[in-house]
């Protein structure tokens, strides 16, 4: 689980990516990068991503290069070019220098240039500097004595809307043990067609103490000449964390933003940090935003602590609460949740469980868990898994959704039969995607695994799935089942190939999916495989011989194997 806020109130969120497959023809999404070494401490490479999208597909190709050109001068440069229907085609370069001289100067300099049309979904730039030039640097130059020189500058050209951005410091730095501070001036200037030109001159000043006990920050930013510039207001920031306690720290950050062009606009944030000990830590905020007009603040609360009752059972206890002071409190909740483990000492099972109560204006939330696995013999094992939860509305209908698992395996030490099942049921009421309806689901699974002898492996997996959607007085229903048989010939260590077969059979529907083919691959480390393949399916329907149809391809995939050892590294132990 997450906290629901981060520590500024921004509600943080869990985004799914999915994909949906349907008797359409298949896309394919390929890429290489290859990498070449020039010499010792210079690397070029290459970058080449197809992505079919039917009639109009998209490509991006691009290459770069990077590390040493001589002593103590490095560069980063690269070059990349994208073709994508209705976008069009676009260019985009890179081109940096950085260097170092004796441990006393640093710079670095650069030039960016991104065509308008350019199109590369992984850049983070892509809403804000498509069609613009940007050329800028650092310096920082260490005088002695704790003494710096600091300077920064950039100007930023949008083609597209005609605006013009520059940015030019420079500052003086001191630093000597817990004091830092910093004092110089700037310039900012700012063009576009429809409001015109602006420039100003600010001051920029900032300060620091650092101790084992103190920490305080203090930044300002006023304009002094000229006519205000957008991202340029007046400002000023401040920061102060004190150690109250072994394991108490106080925390108080105010914020002040003066603009003529959007108003003045106050923050101020006030907390307390604790960290009790190893497994107990506390929080508190209190948020004000725009204190002077009451436009909102808010305060949140929060307590975790993890504890051992006994040498087998640990539990976590956590305590959250966010609350408005004034503005919308439609966000505000209180949130209770306990969990525990339950693992004796030489014995062969181990506990689980938890509960949630999330406590909001309009609704009640309920979360509950409970798992349990047990070793029944030396070769057979069990869980029991269920999970339930229930959201008690006030204005709109109750919502809840229920599910439990039971799984056996069944792996002998030496024997050359291994057996996994596991029975999955779902039953939800009002979800959100479907309210008024009533939706259930049970599956069925078995696998088996069977070594012929050292170099042959058969598989074989039946799976079985029933649903149900009720909807008022409408109810639907339908039951699929899957056949699957593998046949797997290893060479040597690593190496194998495989040959599959599998039959998808839908009952009401009266149709027939079929596929199968064959693959080559091998385990490239400990838990890791790698392979590509060619497959052949098709569709047959009973009902509606329209939607017949048959495909086939390469492929390329991976498998990862999860066991107790690799789990053990997410959990920050060293799986031993």
């Amino acid at each position: 689980p997450i906290l629901a806020f981060d520590e500024n109130f921004n509600p943080r969120h869990i985004v799914v990516t999915y994909e949906c497959r349907s008797s359409d023809d298949n896309n394919v999404i390929a890429g290489i990068r290859p990498t070449f070494e020039l010499a010792d401490s210079l690397m070029v490479s290459a970058t080449a991503v197809i992505q079919d999208e039917g009639e109009h597909n998209y490509s991006l190709v691009g290459v770069d290069l990077a590390g040493h050109l001589y002593k103590d001068l490095f560069i980063e440069t690269e070059y990349a070019h994208s073709e994508k229907f209705i976008v069009g085609s676009g260019d985009a370069f890179r081109f940096k220098l950085m260097g170092r001289h004796d441990r006393m100067l640093r710079w670095n300099a650069y030039y960016r240039d991104i065509d308008e049309s350019f199109f590369n979904p992984s850049f983070s730039g892509g809403k804000t500097e498509l069609g613009s030039r940007k050329i800028g640097g650092d310096l920082e130059w260490r005088i002695g004595m704790g003494w710096s020189l600091l300077s920064n500058g950039y100007g930023h050209r949008y083609a597209q809307r005609d605006e013009k951005k520059g940015y030019f410091d420079v500052k003086g730095r001191y630093r000597s043990g817990s004091l830092d501070g910093s004092l110089g001036i700037a310039h900012a200037s700012f063009s576009d067609t429809r409001s015109g030109s602006a420039s100003s001159g600010l001051l920029v000043a900032a300060g620091g103490y650092g101790s084992e006990d103190t920490k305080a920050e203090l930044q300002l930013d006023k304009n002094v000449t000229g006519d205000e510039v957008p991202d340029y207001p007046d400002r000023i920031q401040a920061k102060l964390t004190q150690k109250i306690w072994k394991y108490l720290n106080g925390v108080l950050s105010y914020e002040y933003r003066s603009s003529s062009r959007s108003g003045s606009r106050h923050l101020t944030q006030l907390g307390i940090e604790s960290r009790i000990s190893e497994n107990l830590s506390a929080y508190s905020r209190y948020r004000m935003e725009g204190a002077m007009s009451g436009e909102r603040s808010q305060a949140m609360i929060g307590l975790k602590n993890r504890f051992r009752l006994s040498p087998g059972l640990t539990s976590t206890f956590s305590v959250e609460k966010l609350s408005t002071v004034s503005g919308h409190d439609l966000e505000d909740f209180t949130a209770f949740v306990t969990e525990w483990l339950f693992t004796p000492p030489g014995r062969d099972y181990k506990l689980k469980g938890g509960y949630e109560i999330r406590l909001e204006k309009e609704r009640t939330k309920h979360l509950f868990g409970f798992a349990v696995l047990k070793r029944l013999s030396e070769t057979w094992a069990g869980l029991v898994k269920v999970d339930a939860w229930l959201s008690d509305e006030d204005t709109r209908m109750d919502q809840s959704k229920n599910a439990g698992r039971l799984g056996f395996s069944y792996r002998p030490g030496h024997g050359p039969l291994t057996v996994l099942s596991m029975l999955k049921g779902v039953y939800e009421k009002n979800s959100p995607a479907h309210p008024f309806g009533v939706d259930k689901a049970l599956t069925f699974m078995t696998e088996a695994n069977y070594h012929l002898n050292d170099r042959w492996e058969l598989e074989g997996k039946v799976v079985g799935r029933w649903v149900e959607n009720t909807f008022r007085l409408l109810t639907v229903s339908s039951s699929s089942y899957m056949y699957q048989a593998q046949l797997i010939r290893m060479f040597g260590k690593a190496w194998d190939v495989s040959v599959a077969a599998r039959v998808v059979q839908q009952i009401e529907t009266e149709t027939l999916r079929y596929g199968g083919g064959i693959e080559v691959g091998r385990i490239i480390r400990e838990h890791v495989w790698v392979g590509a393949g060619y497959d052949f399916g098709g569709h047959r329907d009973a009902l509606a011989e329209v939607n017949e149809f048959t495909q086939n391809g390469f492929h390329i995939g991976v498998k990862l194997k999860f066991d107790e050892k690799l789990l053990g590294y997410f959990n920050g132990s060293s799986g031993d």
